[in-house]
């Protein structure tokens, strides 16, 4: 226990002095507890702040990341995909484009790697399979974290415990901004592109990482929650040549639909129908809101071409599944009820009082207490598992 939390510590020194190598200043760091920082804001008036936590969907604390790396429930180690050569995993029948990494063989112990994209330095945390030879090209998942978060977050969504055993390699980025314009907030993706070319980020990472790892460039994924949920759907739209499937998770998205036209690219979401965060039925304010999800999945149809209002079938009691007509690439929405702004199937492990106890009142909409924001971080949908039907859509819809 002493040694994960002396490494934790070491990990929020080091964030804190990448964000000032990149010239962060007005960003104050804040180690809660054992945890690792996390950045909160200082200076910016309250409307500012209510658009960078209406682009986040919310925060999730360093007191979060703590403990799910100290998760019990993340145990016993899954069977470790085994590469049989000329037979991927998934049994995809198109010939893989295989990486520049794959020639020579390909790093499979690689656990970061960091790119230079328009003078700033850009990093994510990779996790390469067990088992791979680094010969046999491997598909990817790309996971992007919401605002507030760091890229070891969201790992406990398990796409490594997934990569594992399916044989892919998971990747997570990690954010810089959370308020449009400017280098200040908690961490994020800025899908308005005020400040941040993001699709520019995610082509040189894929270079950069199919330059070191073997990996299938022809099956290539973006999965993503909230904030991050956006930048995946973002992608849909901006590098659809390079982005085979993509995601969204309780979505935060702040315009539905492309701008221009753009190739038809498979879709899935899941968004809760008790979602305060980023409510269900949209929302509106001064300082920017959200349009309804069924809104945004509407202009995703359009874009591939769907016809016709969508199938909805019921999936259990509390889980509905829309899936388009007529699409040249499939759209799915799954909603669920007793839902919150939540990943389905995977609760964050920290008591509802704890999590409270660490909410910054920057976070909270008018109103609001902190004991009801944590309440719906934690409201989990278990009938359904986002990540394991994520990667089934990317490996059945993209494969």
């Amino acid at each position: 226990m002493t040694d994960l939390l002396r490494q934790l510590h070491g990990y929020g020194e080091q964030l804190e002095a990448r964000m000032g190598v990149l010239g962060v200043e007005d960003v104050r760091f804040v180690r809660v507890g054992a945890g690792p920082v996390r950045a909160i804001m200082d200076r910016e008036p309250p409307h500012r702040r209510r658009r960078l936590i209406a682009v986040a969907g919310v925060a999730v604390l360093a007191a979060v990341a703590l403990a799910v790396l100290l998760w019990p429930g993340r145990g016993s180690d899954p069977a470790p995909f085994v590469d049989e050569g000329s037979t991927t995993s998934t049994g995809a029948s198109s010939a893989p484009a295989t990486s520049a990494a794959c020639a020579a063989g390909g790093d499979v112990t690689l656990e970061e790697i960091e790119v230079t994209v328009d003078g700033t330095i850009r990093r994510a945390v990779v996790h390469v399979p067990s088992g791979a030879t680094g010969t046999e090209p491997l598909p990817v998942v790309l996971s992007f974290h919401g605002a507030g978060e760091i890229a070891e977050n969201r790992q406990f969504d398990d796409f490594t415990v997934l990569g594992d055993q399916h044989g892919f390699v998971s990747v997570y980025p990690q954010g810089l901004f959370g308020d449009s314009g400017t280098v200040v907030g908690v961490t994020g993706w800025d899908v308005e592109a005020t400040a941040v070319d993001e699709p520019a980020f995610v082509a040189a990472l894929l270079d950069g990482l199919g330059a070191r790892v073997c990996i299938d460039e022809s099956r290539v994924y973006a999965a993503g929650f909230a904030n991050g949920g956006a930048m995946a759907l973002l992608l849909a739209c901006e590098l659809p040549d390079r982005i085979a499937a993509v995601a969204s998770v309780a979505g935060a998205v702040l315009e539905p639909g492309c701008s221009g036209d753009t190739p038809p690219v498979p879709t899935i979401a899941f968004h809760g129908l008790d979602d305060t965060a980023v409510p269900y039925a949209g929302s509106a304010s001064p300082a920017g809101g959200f349009p309804p999800v069924l809104e945004v999945m509407a202009a995703r149809a359009a874009v591939n071409d769907c016809t016709g209002e969508p199938t909805v079938e019921t999936v259990t009691p509390t889980v509905e599944r829309r899936s388009w007509n007529g699409c040249t690439a499939p759209v799915v929405l799954y909603t669920l009820d007793d839902h919150g702004h939540a990943w389905p199937g995977h609760r964050l492990p920290v008591s509802q009082e704890n999590l409270a106890s660490h909410l910054s009142p920057l976070l909270l909409s008018p109103g609001e207490t902190a004991d009801e924001l944590a309440a719906n971080l934690l409201l989990t949908n278990f009938n359904i598992d986002a990540s394991e039907l994520i990667w089934e859509f990317f490996d059945t819809t993209a494969g």
